[in-house]
C-alpha cells in the first residue's frame, strides 16, 4: 500500500486515459497533446474537431477544457487524439465500448462543448 506524500487535500486532479488502467495526471495534459500542433494531422479522424481541439491546444486552455468534461468525454478525447490513438471508427467503438450511433453522439456532443468552450474563452 503506497502512502500519499506531502500531505494536504489538494493533490492534482486527474483525467481518465481511454484505457481503464492508466490515468492521465493533470500536469500531462499539455505534454499529451502537444505533438498535434507540429505532427500532419491529415489521416486523423474528425478533422473538424481536432482543428478546434488544437485552438484549444494554442490558447494553454487544456485545463480548464478538460475540467468540463466527464471522464467519458475525457477517454474519448484522448483515445482519438492521444499519442496511442484509434485510426478508425470501428476501432474507436470498440475500444471506448460504445456503438457507432454513441459515437455520432458523442462527436456532436463534443463538438458543441468546444465550440461554447471557445467562445466563451475568446
Amino acid at each position: 500500500m503506497h502512502a500519499q506524500v506531502g500531505g494536504g487535500g489538494n493533490s492534482p486532479g486527474t483525467f481518465i486515459d481511454f484505457k481503464p488502467e492508466r490515468r492521465l495526471e493533470r500536469e500531462d495534459l499539455p505534454r499529451r497533446f502537444q505533438y498535434l500542433l507540429k505532427e500532419d494531422t491529415t489521416s486523423f479522424l474528425y478533422p473538424k474537431l481536432l482543428l478546434m481541439f488544437q485552438e484549444i491546444i494554442n490558447r494553454e486552455q487544456l485545463y480548464p477544457f478538460f475540467e468540463q468534461l466527464n471522464e467519458e468525454e475525457q477517454a474519448f478525447i484522448a483515445a482519438i487524439y492521444g499519442p496511442d490513438r484509434v485510426f478508425s471508427n470501428d476501432r474507436l467503438c470498440e475500444v471506448c465500448k460504445i456503438s457507432p450511433e454513441q459515437r455520432r453522439k458523442q462527436v456532436r456532443r463534443l463538438r458543441y462543448r468546444m465550440d461554447t468552450f471557445l467562445t466563451k474563452h475568446n
